[in-house]
């Protein structure tokens, strides 16, 4: 089954009532975390019996998230003992249950040395176990996800061959190529790799799902391509300039939303032809770049996704496209390619 997944960070206030229910084959419900002593640590947004119940009547299934950026303590402290992690385990398969989630998305950004990629891998094989004796019991079937990085250096802690058989699919991050972490201001969700950008070899859509499939070992159909629904800005002039120096208040993480207000208000449009995908540059006299997908080249990354034979595409954020009279326009234009691509 083709997957089209949203992530919905309740935290940030999109109301859920909102959500494009029929877009999505899923959706992704974000975060529960874990606390110093690491336990699950639950909000008063993450779980919701409400909006898995509103999701039910869509006939969308939504899967719990699990950590996000700035949770990588909480895993370690997680599995930092056998019992430690059987206890996290028991937790979170409760959670799930009761409040009728249809599996979890485990989010660990990012396991960072061989200590943590073992323990990594046992923590799904022992998610999975546990899964399956629900399964035992109630004849459901429960699903487990993973969001993970699309940059080799951090990927090599994620044993691939190890984890495959137990993971239904992966959502390859292919977004956040560069930013203020990054020494120049390349494009952050390119389709392919720029010749003006010196680490092209691997900063491209095109070569972290090759990493993933090539490298880690996980098939075409239990991958999805992912596309921002938020742009990266630079306080800076123009493209591929040096990052070192720019005032750090500058740089920021708009909305498709927001920038569509930033064309209105004078910013110029530029392609870039080698990485298909666009920027807008702030008028004279004031100071600004922004890398981001816009409805063409959204459409195009998920024509490529199809073409290519992934399982699917999926959103980071739901809500960040979000327009009045309950527009969505680069959510639409992504589905639109995905679909236009059968």
């Amino acid at each position: 089954m083709p997957v089209v997944l949203g992530y919905y960070p309740a935290y940030e206030g999109f109301n859920e009532a909102s959500i494009p229910w029929d877009r999505f084959t899923h959706v992704c419900h974000a975060f529960i975390t874990s606390d110093k002593q690491g336990q699950i640590e639950t909000n008063d947004k993450v779980p919701s019996r409400s909006l898995t119940e509103r999701a039910a009547r869509h006939d969308t299934p939504v899967i719990l998230s699990v950590g996000g950026w700035g949770d990588a303590d909480g895993f370690e402290m997680a599995t930092s003992s056998p019992e430690k992690m059987a206890s996290w385990v028991e937790d979170l398969t409760q959670i799930v249950v009761e409040y009728g989630y249809a599996g979890v998305d485990v989010d660990w950004e990012f396991p960072k040395d061989e200590s943590t990629k073992q323990r990594f891998t046992q923590l799904v094989r022992a998610i999975r176990s546990s899964f399956d004796r629900v399964t035992t019991t109630t004849g459901m079937r429960l699903l487990i996800t993973s969001a993970v990085t699309a940059r080799p250096a951090e990927g090599k802690w994620i044993d691939g061959p190890a984890l495959e058989g137990a993971i239904d699919f992966l959502n390859v991050m292919t977004y956040d190529f560069s930013g203020p972490f990054t020494a120049v201001a390349s494009h952050h969700t390119p389709l392919f790799g720029s010749p003006e950008d010196p680490e092209s070899a691997w900063r491209s859509t095109q070569a972290a799902m090759a990493y993933w499939e090539e490298t880690q070992g996980f098939p075409r159909s239990k991958l999805n391509v992912g596309i921002p629904l938020y742009g990266r800005k630079f306080p800076l002039r123009q493209p591929y300039t040096a990052t070192s120096g720019a005032r750090a208040a500058g740089f920021g993480t708009p909305t498709y939303r927001q920038i569509l207000k930033l064309i209105d208000a004078g910013w110029t449009l530029k392609q870039d032809a080698h990485a298909k995908a666009p920027w807008i540059l702030a008028p004279q006299g004031e100071l600004g770049i922004v890398a981001f997908d816009d409805e063409a080249s959204a459409r195009r990354k998920a024509e490529w996704a199809r073409s290519q034979g992934y399982r699917g595409i999926f959103f980071w954020a739901i809500g960040h496209d979000s327009l009045p009279e309950g527009r969505f326009p680069l959510l639409d234009a992504s589905i639109a390619g995905w679909q236009g691509a059968e």
